[in-house]
């Protein structure tokens, strides 16, 4: 692609040969102009040969109009975040000006318990959509894992999270239903999620390889900030100080009985109703893990939602009793312990995605 300094040099070129032929090519370099000074650039050459009495040949077919929703909706280009432990996913949609001006980076936050939570717009130039997506992108290591996803996936993405908040009687932000008028309706359907095209749950199962212990899963960056909030745990965090503040009056093993129960207790009673929510998010999190070639970090993810999936109770599975007791230990750790992030996490009550 040429830079912007040689098409404002053959703009110029063009406007100094002031023919016809030079009037249809600067008429075809600002339909297709992304840069603003080109676009003027063209306009002001174009008005110069107008006076001059040279002016673009009339098209034979007629002037497409750019009107919404009349024009064919759609995105460029369609990305989606890892979900973080609240169940929280970013997307963002490129999309183009229907008049060959600046594209609009279009960000969504949406959750699976609330719905659409935030909307953003960006008109940037085409470079600078570039670099600004680049610079998610690259953001991999430092805790948020964005991946480029199927239009139709994004789409339907958001439209169960519209449902999910319509559920909740809740709307979406100002602005999100004539974004996705432009964006267009979902076309696929995405029951089964995408990462079972990557690999199937046969052959996670049945990989002998992969560790089953949640806390290496909990090591990896993007899955240390899972907690359930401090509000979720109260009652139970309680009742936990309050066996050990009366753990003289029983023997060592009786006070860890009553730990277990209490762990199982409220594993059970935490995911009731939300263990299909953190399947879908170890889901998800597999796939964008997957897109950006973490395939072993992916399959460690999709076992885990595999093994929740099954039909045992909730306190039997590693995940589920892991992320209780991490917030338990979170919760109840000492000030002044070092770990000012983690409690800063839990007192949040969801998952932080680094920006």
């Amino acid at each position: 692609m040429p830079d912007t300094n040689s098409v404002l040099e053959t703009i110029e070129s063009l406007a100094t040969e002031a023919t016809q032929d030079a009037a249809d090519k600067l008429r075809d370099i600002e339909a297709n102009a992304v840069e603003k000074d080109v676009r003027k650039a063209t306009r002001r050459a174009l008005y110069r040969l107008s006076e001059r009495g040279v002016r673009p040949s009339v098209r034979d077919t007629a002037p497409v109009v750019h009107a919404y929703p009349a024009r064919t909706p759609g995105a460029s280009r369609t990305f989606a975040s890892i979900c973080d432990g609240a169940g929280n996913q970013m997307l963002l949609f490129e999309i183009p000006d229907p008049d060959g001006g600046r594209p609009t980076l279009l960000q969504l936050l949406i959750n699976d318990v609330e719905g659409v939570k935030d909307i953003g717009t960006s008109r940037l130039s085409k470079r600078e959509l570039d670099e600004m997506i680049q610079r998610v992108v690259e953001a991999i290591d430092t805790g948020l894992a964005v991946a480029e996803v199927e239009i139709d996936y994004a789409r339907w993405l958001v439209s169960r999270a519209r449902a999910v908040g319509r559920l909740q009687g809740k709307t979406s932000p100002p602005g999100v239903l004539e974004w996705m008028e432009r964006v267009g309706g979902e076309d696929g359907d995405y029951a089964e999620p995408p990462i079972y095209k990557h690999v199937s749950a046969e052959e996670i199962q049945s990989d002998t390889t992969l560790s089953h212990d949640p806390d290496d899963l909990f090591a990896l960056i993007w899955f240390q900030p899972w907690f359930f909030s401090v509000e979720d745990v109260r009652n139970w965090i309680q009742r936990w100080v309050e066996i050990n503040l009366a753990g003289g009056q029983d023997t060592e093993s009786e006070v860890a009985a009553k730990h277990e129960a209490l762990i199982a207790e409220a594993t059970n009673v935490l995911f009731d109703g939300m263990r299909e929510n953190y399947v879908r998010r170890l889901e998800s999190s597999a796939d964008i893990l997957f897109r950006r070639d973490r395939v072993a970090e992916g399959r460690l993810a999709l076992w885990h939602a595999l093994d929740l999936k099954a039909d045992q109770p909730a306190a039997n599975v590693l995940f589920a009793r892991a992320i209780v007791l991490r917030t338990f230990s979170a919760a109840i750790m000492p000030m002044g312990s070092g770990d000012e992030e983690t409690s800063d996490v839990v007192e949040d009550g969801e998952a932080v995605v680094p920006q």
